[in-house]
């Protein structure tokens, strides 16, 4: 896979996260609900980080430096912690 398409696949992944959270998440008795109706505002950072994702993905491949590139790979270490969930301490104290 050459950089372009491995590019252009990972603006693809981080913009298709919003758009994927529209889909019913949950129905019951004829009622949906999408994950948007269940967000907090965690998810609404976790958005903007996916997003400022897909910038820098993009600018990397108008500029020849790599920088854009590094800032999209913190930008999605960022969003990971954001929406990793809280584990309970185990019971071995470690």
């Amino acid at each position: 896979m050459n950089t372009t398409a491995a590019r252009v696949l990972a603006a693809v992944s981080a913009a298709a996260v919003p758009l994927l959270l529209l889909l019913p998440y949950y129905t019951f008795g004829g009622e949906s609900i999408t994950a948007w109706e269940l967000a907090n505002p965690n998810d609404g950072i976790a958005l903007a980080g996916s997003l400022t994702v897909v910038v820098f993905v993009l600018l990397s491949r108008l500029t020849a430096s790599p920088v854009p590139l590094l800032a999209a790979g913190a930008a999605a270490f960022f969003v990971l912690g954001i929406v990793w969930p809280d584990a309970p301490p185990s019971e071995s104290g470690l």
